[in-house]
């Protein structure tokens, strides 16, 4: 039996199928993975992602006292090209919303490295997400972020 989050009343993995009912989207490989915000240069403060960590079970969400960090959900796109984060709208601090995530824009002055795990199972060419201004799209519960090499 899968865990809840607290507050959301089911297991975790339904927040996903709920806010991406595709067939299509749900049946893409994703790993769920802990995402702390800020710059790695500056001991993860300021905008940007300073380092993120690939969970042991792969759709696990858990939500976060810490307001630099939340989980978010990675799907390789394009070959491995590419990769999106989806993070969930109920498992977000008010400030990481107001800081990185409702500017339309997420911005990485410095590049991070996506951890081998994640890059293993996922079957990723990028090793990192490179510095660069990355839109943001907004649905209804979610912001995802595109990170693409090229």
């Amino acid at each position: 039996m899968q865990p809840t989050v607290p507050g959301l009343g089911k297991p975790p993995v339904h927040l996903f199928e709920k806010l991406f009912p595709q067939r299509t989207l749900q049946e893409q490989k994703r790993m769920s993975c802990d995402v702390i915000f800020g710059s790695p240069s500056a001991d993860c403060r300021g905008t940007g992602v300073c380092k993120i960590s690939a969970k042991q079970t792969p759709t696990t969400l858990t939500p976060y006292r810490d307001c630099q960090a939340t989980t978010g959900i990675f799907i390789s796109q394009n070959g491995g090209r590419a990769v999106s984060v989806v993070f969930f709208r109920e498992l977000l601090c008010v400030n990481l919303l107001r800081n990185h995530l409702m500017k339309e824009v997420l911005e990485l002055r410095e590049p991070c490295a996506l951890p081998s795990n994640l890059i293993a199972f996922l079957g990723l060419r990028i090793k990192r997400l490179e510095s660069g201004k990355y839109p943001i799209e907004e649905g209804a519960g979610y912001y995802r972020v595109t990170f693409s090499d090229m």
